[in-house]
């Protein structure tokens, strides 16, 4: 059974965590529409910061679906799809882990085609957990979730990798390239949680989350 949890960022900790919250570029718009209907921020708008966000929650799952509402210094805003990934209470040392998330994550920000955005981390009360807001994606890669995605090999020859797993690898491989040179590591890629099914596409996520 899920409830919804809706949360208004305090004042404080919008001003600490503001430089971590905006975006760079005054002439492009406050939101973009993805093709599959999400809806995010463009990384443009200068002054911005999360004011609120809210979320499904059902216990015992990792990932629930939500939005965060953005603030700008025009005073207008925006209401913007987010998946909230939950952190157990064994690995979040007191937000230590969420910090290190968004803070990697965004190292690697030239990729977001191969990489699911981090937007901040916060302590959510109203469940008694750190929890990371990630730009929208559909789930983790898992055996349930590949009828989303095309097959791995050609139907005809099953030497062959199809066009679709060829180009996500490709992706895949230039960031953690990219990652190497930025000194991030990822430190959990042999977990299908750290990769994401994001509108028909693989991409890397949770980066860092587990220390080496």
């Amino acid at each position: 059974m899920s409830r919804e949890i809706a949360k208004d960022l305090a004042d404080r900790l919008v001003e600490i965590r503001k430089d971590n919250l905006k975006w760079y570029d005054t002439k492009t718009k406050l939101h973009e529409r993805n093709p599959d209907g999400y809806t995010k921020p463009k990384q443009a708008v200068v002054g911005g910061v999360v004011r609120s966000y809210k979320f499904s929650y059902e216990e015992g799952k990792e990932i629930a679906q939500g939005s965060m509402k953005i603030m700008f210094s025009t005073d207008a805003s925006c209401e913007c799809d987010v998946t909230v990934v939950i952190l157990n209470d064994s690995e979040a040392h007191a937000g230590v882990t969420g910090e290190r998330i968004v803070h990697n994550t965004r190292k690697l920000s030239d990729f977001n085609e191969s990489i699911i955005e981090a937007y901040f981390s916060a302590y959510c009360d109203d469940i008694s957990k750190w929890i990371v807001v990630y730009e929208k994606f559909d789930s983790y890669f898992h055996d349930e979730s590949q009828n989303a995605i095309p097959r791995i090999c050609e139907e005809a020859d099953r030497s062959s990798l199809t066009d679709f797993w060829r180009e996500n690898l490709r992706s895949l491989v230039r960031v953690l390239a990219a990652s190497s040179k930025k000194n991030v590591m990822h430190g959990g890629l042999s977990s299908a949680s750290s990769y994401a099914i994001s509108a028909g596409t693989i991409k890397l996520i949770n980066v860092a989350r587990r220390e080496k």
